[in-house]
C-alpha cells in the first residue's frame, strides 16, 4: 500500500510545486515507484515535467468530475519509476461541479484507491487556496508536507492551514498527520530567514525538516526545461538540497532527502546533462502563448461573453431579486467588474442560458457591461435546475417557498422520488417533505412566507391544523400582534384539543384582539409617552403593553414621565 502525501500550503509562491517535483524525482531516484497527481488549476507540475496538458488522453479533472479511472490517466515522465496524472485549467471549475457528488470530499480518494498498490508513493501537488479540491486531497493523504517560504508573511498562514487540518483530521480524515514543515526559498546571509527558521523550529520542534531549500537559479530554470532539478544541474545547491541527508526526519524509513550513489543510472544521466551548455531558459513565450487558443469557448476555460447573447433560466428557482441589494452589487460591479465568473450552458450556436449567477448577470445589466466572464457547462434541463438549487440554498438566498416549489418541480418533471432528490442534491429526505408540506398552506400564508413576514416556526405550527380558514385567521393575527412561534403551537394544540365544533381559542383570540377598547388605549398611551405604543392580548386575558424608544436619551425621557406618574 503507498503512502500518500499532500504538499500543500494555501499560501502562493512558497514552493509547492518545484518541492513535488524534486521530492518526487528523488524518489523515483532511489528506486521508489513514485506518482505524482497535479491537483492544481495553473497545471505547472504538469508543464514542470515538459508534458502539454492538451496532449494528455486524460486529466485529474476528468477523474473527479467524470469518474475516469486514475489508473490509465497517469503518463510516463522523465524518470524511471515516476508517473504523473496531470491537470488542465478545467480543474478551475471542478468545485462547482463536484457538488452534485455524494460525499464529495472523498472523490479523490476513491479515485487513488485502485492505484495505492501500484506506487510507493503518492504526491498531490494543491492549489494555494483551501477550497474543495484541496479538502480532497487532505482527505486523501495519509500526511501532509507544509513548505513554508522563508519570510514572514508565510508565517500568518500558517494557522489557518493548521486550523483546516484539524478540522479535516476531526471529521474526515481521523489518520491524516502533518509530516513536516520544509523551509523553502531560504537565504542563509538574510537575518530573517535564520529567524523563521528558528521560529519554526522552537514552535513545531521535529516537526521542521533540517534540510531547507535554498533561494537557487537552478531551481528556477529547470521547469522551463522540462526536468526537475536533479537531472537538469545534479551539482547544483538546490538539486543537493532535495537530496540531502536529513537525520531528524523519515517517510516510511526511506528517507527523500537522503543521498544516493551517483552510480545511479539516473544519476550518471544527470552527471552527463550537468555539463551540456544550454539557454537558461528552456521554453520561451511561443510555447506557452497560442494565438489560436483564444478565445476559449468551453469548460476548461473563463470565457467572455456578451450580455446580448445570455437569457435567464426560466426555471431559476429564484423568483425574487432585492433591487436595493442588487443596486449595491451593480455599483460594485462598475468598480471592481465581475469577480466570480456565473455558469452557462449553450442554447444554440453562440446563445447561452444561466445555470448560475443571474444576479451577478442583472447587476452586469444595470452596471453597463456588455460582457461577463463565464464558464461553459454541459447540462441537461434536470442538472441545471439541480445546480441552480443547490447554489441558492448553499448561500441561503431561496425562501422557503421558492426551495419547496423547486423540490416539488424536480420530483413532478424528472419522476424523482423524495429519497432519490435527497441523494442527488445533499438533503436529508425529511426536509424535503417538510418543504414540500409547505405548499398545502393557503396561498396568502404562502405568500407571507415567501416575503418573510412569518418563518418557518409558524409555518410548520399551521400545518398541524387541518381547518385553512383557521389557518388564515391565526396567520393573520400573527402579522397583527407578533405572535411568537411558541405562541401559535399553543393556538394550535388547544384546537386540536378542543375539537371543530367548539369555540376554538383562535375565535376567543379574534374577540379580545378585536376589541376596541385596545385600540383606544394603545393610542392614548402613544399620545401621552409621545412614542408608538403597542397593546396584545391573548385568548385568556394575558397581555402586554410595550414602549418603543431609539436611543438612551428617550429611553431616559420615558423614565422621567413614569416617575412623575408614580409621585
Amino acid at each position: 500500500m503507498g503512502k500518500i502525501i499532500a504538499i500543500a500550503n494555501q499560501k502562493g509562491g512558497v514552493g509547492k510545486t518545484t518541492t513535488t517535483i524534486n521530492l518526487a524525482a528523488s524518489l523515483a531516484a532511489e528506486g521508489q515507484r513514485t506518482l505524482i497527481i497535479d491537483a492544481d488549476p495553473q497545471a505547472n507540475a504538469t508543464s514542470g515535467y515538459g508534458i502539454d496538458p492538451k496532449t494528455m488522453p486524460s486529466s485529474i479533472y476528468e477523474c473527479l468530475v467524470d469518474d475516469y479511472p486514475i489508473d490509465g490517466s497517469q503518463v510516463a515522465t522523465c524518470c524511471e519509476g515516476l508517473d504523473l496524472v496531470g491537470s488542465r485549467i478545467d480543474l478551475a471549475g471542478a468545485e462547482i461541479e463536484l457538488i452534485n457528488k455524494p460525499a464529495r470530499e472523498n472523490v479523490l480518494k476513491r479515485a487513488i484507491s485502485s492505484v495505492t498498490d501500484k506506487y510507493d508513493y503518492i504526491l498531490i501537488d494543491c492549489s494555494p487556496s483551501l477550497g474543495l479540491i484541496t479538502v480532497n486531497a487532505l482527505t486523501a493523504a495519509d500526511s501532509v508536507i507544509i513548505p513554508v517560504q522563508a519570510e514572514y508573511f508565510a508565517l500568518e498562514g500558517i494557522t489557518k492551514l493548521l486550523n483546516t487540518i484539524r478540522i479535516i483530521k476531526s471529521r474526515l480524515n481521523p489518520s491524516l498527520e502533518i509530516e513536516g514543515f520544509l523551509l523553502t526559498m531560504y537565504d542563509a546571509r538574510l537575518r530573517l530567514a535564520n529567524q523563521i527558521y528558528e521560529e519554526l523550529k522552537g514552535h513545531f520542534g521535529s516537526m521542521v525538516f533540517d534540510s531547507v531549500i535554498p533561494r537557487n537559479i537552478r531551481l528556477s530554470e529547470a521547469p522551463s526545461h522540462g526536468l526537475p532539478v536533479i537531472l537538469y544541474d545534479p551539482l547544483s545547491r538546490g538539486s543537493i538540497s532535495h537530496s540531502q541527508k536529513n537525520s531528524s526526519q523519515k517517510i516510511h524509513n526511506d528517507n527523500p532527502f537522503s543521498p544516493g550513489p551517483l552510480t545511479h543510472p539516473i544519476r550518471i544521466k544527470q552527471t552527463i546533462m550537468a555539463v551540456i551548455k544550454r539557454p537558461a531558459l528552456g521554453r520561451g513565450l511561443d510555447s506557452l502563448i497560442a494565438m489560436d487558443d483564444a478565445p476559449a469557448r468551453d469548460a476548461s476555460a473563463i470565457n467572455e461573453i456578451e450580455l446580448s447573447r445570455i437569457s435567464p433560466n426560466p426555471d431559476q428557482p429564484r423568483s425574487i431579486f432585492d433591487e436595493e441589494a442588487l443596486e449595491e452589487l451593480s455599483r460594485s460591479v462598475t468598480e471592481f467588474g465581475i469577480i466570480q465568473p456565473i455558469s452557462l450552458r449553450k442554447t444554440g450556436p453562440d446563445t447561452y442560458q444561466i445555470i448560475a449567477g443571474e444576479r451577478r448577470y442583472r447587476a452586469a445589466l444595470m452596471a453597463g457591461l456588455t460582457t461577463i466572464p463565464a464558464y461553459i457547462r454541459t447540462a441537461d434541463d434536470a442538472v441545471v435546475t439541480e445546480m441552480a438549487l443547490i447554489e441558492n440554498i448553499q448561500r441561503e438566498d431561496l425562501n422557503a417557498i421558492e426551495i419547496a416549489l423547486t423540490f416539488k418541480k424536480l420530483i413532478d418533471r424528472y419522476g424523482l422520488t423524495q429519497e432519490r432528490l435527497s441523494e442527488r442534491i445533499g438533503k436529508k429526505r425529511a426536509t424535503i417533505a417538510n418543504f414540500i408540506r409547505l405548499l398545502r398552506l393557503p396561498a396568502e400564508v404562502q405568500l407571507g412566507l415567501r416575503d418573510r413576514r412569518i418563518d418557518m416556526g409558524h409555518a410548520r405550527a399551521l400545518l398541524s391544523i387541518d381547518d385553512p380558514k383557521l389557518q388564515l385567521k391565526i396567520y393573520n393575527e400573527i402579522l397583527k400582534q407578533g405572535l411568537s412561534v411558541r405562541r401559535v403551537e399553543e393556538l394550535a394544540k388547544k384546537y386540536r384539543e378542543t375539537g371543530p365544533e367548539e369555540e376554538n381559542p383562535a375565535e376567543k383570540a379574534e374577540k379580545r384582539f378585536s376589541n376596541k377598547d385596545f385600540d383606544i388605549l394603545r393610542d392614548h398611551l402613544s399620545h401621552r409617552f409621545s412614542t408608538p405604543v403597542k397593546v396584545s392580548c391573548d385568548a385568556s386575558g394575558k397581555g402586554k403593553i410595550s414602549f418603543s424608544f431609539r436611543d438612551d436619551d428617550e429611553l431616559q425621557r420615558l423614565i422621567a414621565i413614569f416617575d412623575t406618574a408614580k409621585q
